[in-house]
């Protein structure tokens, strides 16, 4: 007997296989990725827990795959002059070149380059309307494309290439303001600081503390009392910050 999948069925597995990431805990159904693409892990191997320098959110350049492409059985797509591989079976490991990371990671392989194997893992699907109370287990490599990212990912991160803002953010699901501190405080420079549209003095006024804040910061750098042991010197820098403090002022 030849079993014959529902109309539904068959609607619920193409939607899983082209889920967004974001439905699914950041775990991609079908990864597309190609050697030289930039990536975010998304979640930490249990195989590399000894790696301090792997964590979430870490951002790298995949740079081969173990075994070699060449090496592997795969089908062969022509999209509009855009030549497209389909792996037949799943990769041991993902080469990734980490950003800002010049250390021997990996005995034999290049500086700051680490394999990255496949995440054995129990996604639930519970943003998925009709399959919130369900969950699939997949083999798949925990990494997004990185082409580029939100403040909220870039939180902690050093971005010595520079950085873009564009556009700044206008979302309505209460993201704070500070979000435009974070962007700007990831480059290094001025110089490596591009932004697509000027920031106006009515955004600025959105980090403005509010009048209670204001009265308590003020009150407890009153509170700031110097030991009698310090030196002279020690006591003027103290005075000069504090001459500094105006708490509730936005400088322009």
């Amino acid at each position: 007997m030849l079993a014959v999948p529902c109309a539904r069925s068959k609607h619920i597995v193409d939607r899983l296989a082209n889920a967004d990431d974001n439905l699914t805990e950041r775990i991609p159904m079908k990864l597309l990725f190609y050697i030289g693409m930039p990536v975010m892990v998304t979640r930490k191997h249990p195989a590399l827990v000894e790696a301090d320098v792997i964590a979430n959110g870490v951002v790298g350049t995949i740079v081969g795959t173990h075994p070699p492409l060449e090496m592997l059985d795969v089908t062969t797509y022509d999209v509009s002059q855009v030549v497209i591989h389909r792996l037949v079976r799943s990769l041991e490991l993902l080469l990734i070149k980490l950003h800002d990371c010049d250390t021997t990671l990996v005995n034999g392989f290049p500086d700051g380059v680490v394999g990255l194997p496949p995440l054995h893992i129990s996604v639930r699907l519970k943003q998925i309307p009709n399959l919130s109370q369900a969950s699939v287990t997949i083999d798949q490599f925990a990494i997004v494309p990185a082409f580029a990212c939100t403040t909220e990912k870039l939180q902690g991160k050093t971005c010595h290439d520079g950085v873009v803002v564009t556009p700044l953010d206008r979302r309505r699901c209460g993201v704070p303001f500070q979000t435009l501190y974070v962007a700007l405080s990831r480059a290094v420079s001025l110089a490596g600081l591009t932004l697509t549209e000027p920031i106006t003095r009515g955004y600025l006024d959105n980090f403005k503390p509010t009048q209670v804040i204001t009265s308590e910061m003020r009150r407890l750098i009153e509170l700031v009392a110097l030991p009698p042991y310090i030196s002279v010197v020690e006591t003027n820098l103290f005075n000069q910050w504090k001459a500094r403090q105006h708490p509730g002022e936005l400088e322009t």
